[in-house]
């Protein structure tokens, strides 16, 4: 399986309908609400995945925009000249 280029975890890509890769995390829960009898029930959709943009701490690498938001951003950076990763860390 493919690894982030900025956090270095496992990703999963998934096509648009326009037929653009979507980075996918397939280990971020997902869930799925409901109202039953006026109580809020959860239920955990195995079938789901999250974007990696969410749970990636060096998304804003990606920007296209490319420009520092804060601090961690320069240590995502800096990680990917070392072996391991370290962001978010």
């Amino acid at each position: 399986m493919p690894k982030c280029k900025g956090c270095g975890k496992t990703i999963m890509f998934g096509h648009a309908q326009d037929g653009r890769a979507i980075p996918l995390d397939p280990r971020a829960p997902v869930y799925d609400t409901m109202t039953i009898d006026g109580k809020i029930r959860v239920r955990r959709n195995r079938q789901a995945m999250v974007t990696h943009f969410v749970t990636c701490p060096c998304a804003d690498d990606f920007n296209k925009n490319n420009k520092p938001k804060d601090e961690r951003r320069s240590q995502c950076r800096n990680a990917r000249d070392v072996e391991k990763p370290s962001c978010g860390e």
